[in-house]
């Protein structure tokens, strides 16, 4: 592995790494903000960031394909966050360092997604519990519409010439 090579694998996790701090920060947001009308927004720009990252690894992926074999399983497997050998060589140990930072900041987002799904799917249930009532709603003054009501039943005798 060439030392170009290193570094643009370690700058390039740390992207992602910054990257995954946003998404973190945007699952706060749902957390904390008024889902009703932030949520959308939200959602969007952490499917961009996603995508970005897919990106990166893509990058990743290429620049692996300059190495050995060895070197690119070793660097797929630290950033997917499984073990690796002791005694790696200075540049997969400073790739691991940055890879190690990458998991960090993923396992600290799958609390915060547990509890934005939990917040959403709460709303969710809060808004199918006022649908439900709106139905009931409707179906108790259906009478109010009804013929002979005085309101002409669904509107299409309304006489348009008045």
């Amino acid at each position: 592995m060439t030392e170009e090579i290193k570094t643009r694998i370690v700058n390039i996790i740390g992207d992602m790494t910054a990257l995954t701090e946003k998404y973190s920060a945007a699952t706060t947001e749902i957390i904390n903000t008024d889902i009703d009308e932030t949520l959308e927004d939200i959602i969007l720009r952490r499917s961009g960031i996603i995508d970005e990252m897919g990106r990166y690894r893509s990058e990743i992926d290429d620049l692996c394909s300059d190495c050995t074999q060895q070197e690119s399983d070793l660097v797929h497997r630290m950033i997917r966050g499984d073990r690796v050998p002791l005694g790696l060589s200075a540049e997969l140990r400073e790739i691991h360092k940055a890879a190690v930072k990458l998991n960090s900041a993923r396992i600290a987002i799958a609390d915060k997604e547990k509890q934005a799904a939990a917040r959403v799917d709460a709303r969710v249930k809060e808004l199918r519990v006022q649908l439900e009532n709106v139905n009931s709603d409707r179906k108790k003054t259906a009478g109010y519409t009804a013929a002979g009501s005085g309101f002409g039943g669904s509107g299409r005798s309304f006489d348009g010439r008045l």
